[in-house]
This record gives structure tokens, C-alpha cells and sequence, in this order.
């Protein structure tokens, strides 16, 4: 069952210019609590474990939105299409009416543009896509299961796309 102080969601905004990613979570329920961020890389060719974050809050009845400052130390991993270095964050509010926990995954990347140009952690990124018009000949609609889905997209991987564009479903 859920306690009555929670977590109810998790935003990440990676910051990789500061080596940080801000932390937003919405907490229902009020009382005094602390809030334990732990992250580590999961998918990568090595582990990385930035340095667990602890603040205490005194948190209103009902909603609540607290921010926090997860430093990622000089050597995060970042994440790009070639290497895609995800970072799953554990979020633990304990209060004394007991502990919750939640879990969200991250990647530490900027995305912006300069001119006619995209750029992902300040390298230059061509888009190369499709676009899914819904078009299953042997169903005459779109798959409805993960697996199946996750086969589309392997499929655009191996073609060499990183962007897939739905017109309608």
C-alpha cells in the first residue's frame, strides 16, 4: 500500500555543462522528511556512481514540489546516440509515517541549436528518420505489445535512424 506521505513523480533536467541534474519531485502528504537521491549508471561500458544527496524538508499537507541538485561529479558518463548512458535515480522520502521509494531513468544531455544545426552535448547531430503512417498491411493496424514495438524500433536502429515521427494512430 502506499503511505500517506509519497512520492507521486520524478522530473530530471540534466545540466551537463554544470555536471549536475536538478531533481523535481511532486510529494503528497505533509510532515517532516528527508529525501535521499542515489543514481547510477546502468547501460554503459563502465558504472558510475555519483554521490548520494540527502535534504530534510518539512513538507505541507497535500501537494508538494521540491527541488534538489543532484552534483554528477566531473567524470558522469554523458549520453549521446552513439553511446546512450542512462542513469537510473532512486528517490527515498522517509518520514516518520514510514518510507517511500521511486525510481526514474535519466541521461545527462543537452540538446540545442545553432543555426540550421542540432547539437547534443555541444556535437553536431544529424536527424535521420521516418515517419509511421500506421501502415500494417497484415494486421491493418498498429502493433499493441511492447515486444513488438521494441522490433520496429531495432529495425530503425539498424537503418541507421535515430528519429521516428508518428503522423496518426
Amino acid at each position: 500500500t502506499t503511505p500517506s506521505v509519497y512520492i507521486e513523480d520524478i522530473q530530471v533536467y540534466p545540466d551537463p555543462a554544470n555536471a549536475r541534474a536538478l531533481v523535481k519531485l511532486e510529494i503528497a502528504g505533509g510532515n517532516r522528511g528527508t529525501i535521499t537521491l542515489r543514481a547510477e549508471s546502468y547501460n554503459g561500458e563502465r558504472i558510475h556512481k555519483p554521490l548520494e544527496r540527502s535534504e530534510e524538508f518539512l513538507l505541507q499537507n497535500g501537494r508538494n514540489i521540491v527541488e534538489i541538485e543532484l552534483p554528477m561529479g566531473e567524470d558522469f558518463l554523458s549520453w549521446d546516440e552513439f553511446h546512450p548512458n542512462l542513469y537510473r535515480l532512486t528517490a527515498t522520502l522517509s518520514t516518520p509515517k514510514g518510507d517511500h521509494v521511486k525510481q526514474t531513468r535519466f541521461g545527462m544531455r543537452e540538446f540545442t541549436i545553432e543555426g540550421k544545426y542540432f547539437y547534443i552535448n555541444g556535437r553536431k547531430t544529424m536527424l535521420r528518420g521516418t515517419v509511421e503512417n500506421c501502415v500494417f498491411p497484415l494486421t491493418g493496424y498498429a502493433p499493441m505489445d511492447v515486444q513488438s514495438w521494441v522490433r520496429v524500433f531495432r529495425i530503425c536502429r539498424r537503418y541507421g535512424l535515430n528519429l521516428t515521427r508518428f503522423h496518426s494512430l
